[in-house]
């Protein structure tokens, strides 16, 4: 991939294709490690330890945040600390910070994260189904009958791009990637969400975009 780099950004930005057809032209793309490559490459940064680690880094100014937060939000907020407890692992402490971010900021976890339960082959096909209506997101698929632990993936433009990543702060930041690689825009819903993706946890400025005062106010919480 980084010596068919610039055909590949070509195709990106004067083509346009769908994701589905550039996949199919560029399959390499998406794989785990090249994401991370592609993002280094456009960006010159790494992406999975420059996002875990701000998202380690401020979650306890977040769940302080997410604490302290009153009304609706807050008691919704409330039920997603309910998830976390004394023998979570990280992985779950990201999750719950990442859904929390999203409420506190005012946004639809659901609008980023849709979670699935399968027991039998009616469920798969549901899910399959389901992600057929995604424009840019994730879902969560947890196999109760076999007892595995859930995986998470990856949909864009109605078509399954990514499984099998081992938990949702992973899928965002593989997601966050695949945005930068593909040129796609941030949905409306989630513009706050994502703009804190981009620039605190990945710290990436938009010199055509000034901060949202709202992801501003949360910068300068989490400096404080």
């Amino acid at each position: 991939m980084a010596k068919t780099f610039s055909l590949c950004r070509n195709d990106v930005i004067l083509n346009k294709p769908p994701v589905i057809d550039f996949k199919a032209r560029w399959p390499a793309l998406f794989e785990f490690s090249q994401i991370e490559e592609e993002f280094r490459r456009i960006t010159l940064k790494p992406l999975l330890s420059t996002f875990l680690g701000k998202l380690d880094q401020y979650t306890p100014q977040l769940l302080s945040l997410y604490r302290r937060k009153g009304g609706a939000v807050g008691k919704k907020l409330d039920e997603t600390l309910d998830m976390l407890n004394e023998d979570s692992n990280i992985e779950s402490r990201r999750e719950v910070v990442i859904r929390g971010l999203i409420l506190y900021l005012g946004e639809n976890t659901g609008e980023l994260i849709k979670d699935f339960q399968v027991f039998d082959d009616d469920d798969a096909a549901a899910v399959q189904e389901a992600i057929t209506t995604f424009v840019l997101g994730i879902f969560v698929v947890s196999k109760a009958r076999d007892g595995l632990p859930k995986q998470a993936g990856i949909a864009i433009e109605g078509a399954e791009v990514l499984f099998g990543i081992p938990d949702v702060a992973h899928a965002c930041t593989y997601l966050m990637g695949l945005i930068y690689a593909l040129e796609l825009r941030y949905p409306n819903k989630l513009k706050y969400t994502f703009e804190v993706f981009q620039k605190i946890f990945l710290e990436l400025e938009d010199a055509n975009k000034k901060m949202s005062s709202k992801v501003h106010d949360l910068k300068v919480c989490l400096h404080a």
